[in-house]
């Protein structure tokens, strides 16, 4: 983290991988650097100290569930493509979710190794009405030197809440708009500190396609005929 003024508090949001070996307890070493910032002092020239955070989360060693959800009910986004203001919906499973409880949802937006005419598939940031939701962009490389942009929602719950398909529309992700429907997206649902699930959300072509045969000047500029891709079991049509 560079180029933030410290007054008397910051909040900061991390994403860790949880690595292979569970139950290990997890511990941070954090320095300070103040001054100035130079070719060999990247973070600045005076060293402001230093702290351990000890033990302060174990990695989950117990059960953790693997679902794929797809209803021809709620497995669609609220509009067609390329509309502000879209609307997205994770589901959990059929358990009430406690309030301060959290949830996160990760989207693959661009990926280098795609062959769309455009590589950036999707945008996404925080709307107005997302008062318990925050988002992180992740920019990372694999083993392959393949390049990811990801879009990470964050919820922490204000209220216990079921967020399953048996209730009204889920976790409302808003907004995410996109040139195309066909990447699949993970939800990581915490309902207590043993009980994990991660859950793979695909898109219904049947639900989809009444949305995908909506276009306009404003969506069609973003498409090409070779590109009209829409989910993972109906690639192409039009």
């Amino acid at each position: 983290m560079t180029d933030f003024t410290y007054v008397s508090q910051m909040n900061c949001r991390f994403v860790f991988k949880n690595p292979s070996s569970t139950g290990r307890y997890i511990t941070w070493n954090v320095k300070a650097y103040g001054g100035v910032k130079t070719a060999d002092n990247l973070y600045g020239d005076k060293f402001m100290g230093e702290y351990e955070f000890t033990d302060i989360f174990s990695t989950v060693s117990a059960t953790v569930d693997y679902n794929s959800y797809v209803s021809t009910s709620y497995r669609l986004p609220s509009q067609s493509p390329w509309r502000n203001n879209t609307m997205h919906y994770a589901f959990s499973r059929n358990e009430i979710i406690s309030a301060g409880r959290m949830s996160m949802m990760v989207y693959t937006l661009s990926q280098s190794s795609w062959g769309y005419a455009d590589q950036k598939k999707c945008f996404a940031e925080l709307g107005s009405t997302n008062d318990y939701d925050d988002m992180l962009y992740l920019d990372q490389t694999d083993g392959s030197s393949v390049r990811y942009l990801k879009a990470i929602f964050i919820r922490t719950w204000n209220a216990n809440t079921n967020a399953s398909t048996n209730g009204a529309n889920g976790w409302e992700i808003k907004y995410m708009k996109c040139r195309f429907f066909s990447e699949s997206y993970y939800a990581h649902w915490f309902f207590s500190d043993t009980s994990v699930e991660v859950a793979t959300h695909t898109y219904d072509a049947t639900a989809l396609s009444a949305l995908d045969q909506i276009f306009t000047n404003s969506t069609s500029m973003y498409f090409t005929p070779t590109y009209y891709q829409k989910d993972s079991s109906s690639n192409y049509y039009g």
